[in-house]
């Protein structure tokens, strides 16, 4: 007899040994593994093929909305079932986007977690699929299954290959909420450099349009800190506020005179860890040319040298007080 594989996703340990004690206490439902957040949910799926995806929203790295996103069209044979805190009405609207089976409050998962499984076409009884007995979507219809707003094709990927946290990232990202807008609509220029910049294990952040949206690579994720992944997409004046005085002027310089800039051992006083840190960069703004010949945007490969600076600086203090003290 066949069972019905379920992958559970959430950050909480608790969380998943409750889910888990729930499920395996029916025969033909199995857990297949876990996972503890979105990035992690994604390579699981990928990875174990589960039927059911019982997928928590609040996460760490990559939230379960975005990860159901790019679940649904990377393994569309799994199907996702959210089991969140929040009360539906809280998140209707993330919901209508989202093509799953449906959704359950996590104190409501013993009374209604079963019932989702079936209404997902596996009779918890027999372990078997029923194709007949799957439904649609939360929020949708029949007619309109598979034509979800916001939905990408998965040919409009075929661009973006490769791993890492920000490749999936940028699978999963609604675009079109974005000013970049739908990333089906974005110029060939832009997907290169995207691609570019996401292959490359330096760190590079790339700031596009006139209002410098930003995309980086999963090297670059360790200089936003905190800042990361609320980051990707965000306009550069709000991504970088306490120091936008500084990096605003030279980005305009550079798209303004298609000339690539060079500043070594830069300091800027960043709050990526919620509170002012003196911090030292070398980097490079480069000019993109987009098919009409203009600067599209700046690419920026970057090197943290804080360390470095404050070393030597640490150093030379005590080559001043040994020379004192030799005095």
């Amino acid at each position: 007899m066949s069972h019905v594989k379920i992958l559970i996703v959430d950050d909480h340990a608790f969380m998943r040994r409750t889910l888990r004690s729930l499920i395996e206490s029916h025969p033909d439902l199995c857990v297949c593994g876990e996972a503890a957040d979105g990035i992690e949910a994604i390579q699981k799926t990928k990875e174990l093929r589960p039927d059911i995806v019982l997928m928590d929203i609040s996460m760490p790295r990559l939230d379960g909305v975005q990860a159901t996103r790019v679940i649904r069209k990377e393994v569309p044979e799994s199907e996702v079932i959210i089991v969140s805190q929040n009360e539906p009405a809280i998140v209707s609207r993330e919901l209508s986007q989202l093509d799953i089976v449906g959704y359950v409050t996590k104190g409501n998962v013993a009374r209604e977690l079963v019932p989702l499984i079936e209404k997902a076409g596996f009779a918890a009884a027999s372990g078997v699929r029923n194709e007949s007995a799957s439904a649609p979507s939360v929020n949708q219809s029949p007619e309109s299954a598979g034509d979800q707003p916001g939905s990408v094709s998965n040919s409009a990927f075929d661009w973006l290959v490769g791993g890492g946290e920000m490749a999936q990232l940028v699978r999963a990202k609604d675009w079109s909420q974005t000013p970049l807008g739908p990333i089906e609509e974005w110029p060939q220029s832009l997907k290169t450099s995207v691609s570019i910049c996401l292959a490359s294990r330096f760190p590079i952040v790339m700031y596009w349009g006139p209002a410098y949206v930003v995309l980086y690579n999963d090297a670059y994720s360790a200089i936003l800190g905190s800042k990361h992944p609320w980051a990707l997409g965000q306009c550069c004046r709000d991504c970088w506020a306490e120091i936008w005085d500084t990096i605003g002027p030279m980005l305009d310089e550079v798209v303004n005179s298609a000339q690539a800039t060079w500043s070594d051992d830069f300091l800027l006083m960043l709050q990526r860890h919620e509170y002012p840190e003196e911090c030292y960069f070398s980097f490079s703004f480069s000019p993109i040319r987009i098919e009409t010949g203009g600067v599209g945007g700046v690419f920026t490969a970057v090197m943290e040298t804080t360390e470095k600076v404050i070393g030597e600086r640490r150093l030379q203090i005590l080559r001043d007080l040994a020379a004192r003290a030799d005095a």
